[in-house]
């Protein structure tokens, strides 16, 4: 996809009132192009299923929520509900992705502020198929670039 086949795709979207002007006027085309020929778009267009903002609810043991519960209630089930931006569904495995806007200089800063939300992710996916999840990722959105986390 090229950037005339985005803008021209901005456009359109305004046109039928999709997108605000202003809305559209902070779209970075060249941002856009590069998430589309990212590897999490072909893998998710080449998987089983994959799923957009995909809401779960499970139960996790307390010392998987903090760390710091006392030893006699670490493993009482809590709740554990939220939304992953993709989650791609293969045979024999699932793939957590997360998009991150924050404007950091370093991809590896957002695995640093964020690796406890994909591994929390990353066990209410595995209960939820009962697949194993190979990996978790997190995409820039600001750089552009995807990063695993583990």
């Amino acid at each position: 996809m090229s950037i005339e086949d985005i803008e021209k795709e901005i456009s359109r979207l305004c046109s039928i009132s999709r997108l605000s002007e202003q809305e559209a006027a902070s779209i970075d085309p060249e941002k856009v192009r590069r998430f589309l020929t990212s590897t999490i778009v072909t893998d998710a267009l080449n998987s089983q299923e994959y799923y957009r903002e995909y809401r779960f609810t499970v139960n996790i043991p307390a010392s998987m929520a903090d760390e710091d519960v006392p030893d006699e209630i670490k493993d009482y089930p809590v709740i554990l509900q939220g939304s992953v931006d993709l989650a791609i569904e293969n045979k024999d495995d699932i793939i957590v992705v997360d998009y991150k806007t924050d404007k950091v200089n370093d991809v590896n800063e957002l695995s640093r502020r964020y690796r406890k939300q994909l591994m929390l992710y990353k066990e209410a996916l595995h209960q939820t198929f009962s697949k194993p999840v190979s990996k978790c990722l997190i995409y820039s959105i600001y750089l552009g670039e995807v990063l695993e986390v583990s």
